[in-house]
């Protein structure tokens, strides 16, 4: 299975979720995508930039820097509220340099979304 289905199957859970991409941090890469609408490639690579910035760049190391004391790891997840836009952006398990950014609406159960998500990205994990 080729990973833009498995991307499908987590829409499909969660109409709120608008788009979701498969994203590489650490180059600032979106390697696959899927939405409900088409999404033009400048907002796909505003997504990949946020996420890299917040899960692996300045954004995540000033959050350590704040947290050093706490033995503070590179952060699972990042959600940003912006109008009518839920953005989700979630780090696999498996390989800390991948995950998804999701467009939502900002309705979404985030915390069963998280969940689903993880379970997305251990499915494309296995995708080879």
């Amino acid at each position: 299975m080729k990973i833009p289905p498995i991307l499908d199957e987590l829409r499909a859970a969660f109409p709120e979720c608008r788009g979701v991409g498969y994203a590489d941090f650490s180059t600032d890469m979106m390697l696959a995508t899927s939405a409900a609408t088409s999404l033009a490639q400048e907002r796909w690579d505003a997504l990949s930039n946020t996420a890299a910035q917040l899960m692996s760049g300045q954004v995540a190391d000033r959050f350590g820097q704040a947290l050093s004391d706490q033995d503070a790891d590179l952060p699972h997840y990042a959600i940003v509220f912006d109008g009518d836009d839920c953005f989700a952006f979630v780090r696999s398990s498996g390989d800390a340099a991948y995950g998804l950014c999701c467009l939502c609406s900002p309705g979404i159960n985030l915390p069963r979304f998280l969940e689903h998500s993880q379970r997305t990205l251990a499915a494309v994990d296995d995708v080879d």
